[in-house]
């Protein structure tokens, strides 16, 4: 009896926090913010976000703020880059910015950056 009273607080810790690991490994932040060149934000532009190899593009517009926020990505690594692509349109020619972010530690957590594009530049061709 002593036996099983020992073996069940062995198990009691063991089996509380077995709940506590992090299930979801996609937990990487990329915040992407578009401006005109004049500063002002663009909304409405699409952003595509993926981590190379181990993930598939997922694409989100940016809102009134010109912010587009990624927070179920792969977390990149020297091998496995995020990359993004910004759609703009002059006319009816897209003109995709692809970006290609090299790994670098002080970015392990997130990611935040800013992209400028044309004053006249459209989020779908008119």
């Amino acid at each position: 009896m002593k036996r099983i009273f020992s073996l069940a607080a062995l198990m009691l810790p063991l089996t509380v926090f077995s709940g506590c690991r992090k299930t979801n490994v996609n937990h990487y932040n990329v915040l992407f913010k578009a401006l005109r060149q004049n500063t002002l934000p663009a909304a409405g532009f699409r952003v595509d976000a993926w981590v190379k190899g181990r993930s598939e593009p997922k694409t989100k517009p940016t809102d009134s703020n010109g912010m587009a926020t990624f927070d179920d990505l792969p977390a990149p690594d020297a091998t496995h880059q995020l990359n993004t692509v910004l759609h703009y349109f002059m006319g009816k020619k897209d003109q995709s910015r692809e970006i290609a972010y090299p790994f670098i530690e002080s970015d392990a957590e997130r990611l935040k950056d800013t992209q400028y594009i044309p004053n006249n530049a459209m989020p779908d061709p008119s």
